[in-house]
């Protein structure tokens, strides 16, 4: 769902981003408002659905007041999110994640790319592995005993 609180979310986590960035050039700038630009039909689920993006405005750098071009991509997990106008908000990946956005400070344009955020796990692969297995052998043994009752 795009409303107000998540563009505060997005703001926020593009200022984080910006500080994580090896770009020396926006290591300073901030983000401030996202908004619509685009008629209402452009924000539609049809239309979003068909593009797999958003296209909104946004105001971006060191004095908060340049005019951005911001290009919202969407994968399956947010798109599947905004049809059904869930919180999109997980699928912002973490600031410290690096390549999730694209910014071109000469033609005003910022591109994010929304991504399923991924849980810290301290588990190796292999534990998570044989959790998964016993997963599907518990689930396996619930639909037997259904079947044979």
């Amino acid at each position: 769902m795009l409303d107000q609180d998540f563009f505060n979310f997005l703001e926020y986590e593009i200022c984080k981003s910006f500080e994580y960035s090896d770009n020396d050039q926006i290591k300073g700038f901030w983000f401030d408002d996202v908004l619509f630009n685009q008629p209402n039909n452009i924000y539609d689920q049809k239309f979003v659905n068909a593009n797999r993006q958003i296209m909104l405005k946004a105001f971006i750098g060191s004095d908060q007041q340049t005019e951005y071009e911001l290009t919202l991509k969407l994968n399956n997990k947010s798109l599947s999110r905004f049809a059904r106008k869930l919180d999109i908000k997980e699928c912002v990946p973490k600031p410290n994640k690096s390549n999730w956005f694209a910014i071109d400070a000469k033609r005003n344009t910022i591109e994010i790319q929304l991504d399923k955020r991924q849980k810290a796990s301290s588990e190796q692969p292999e534990q998570r592995l044989a959790k998964k297995r016993v997963q599907c052998l518990n689930e396996l043994l619930l639909t037997a005993q259904r079947f044979n009752a």
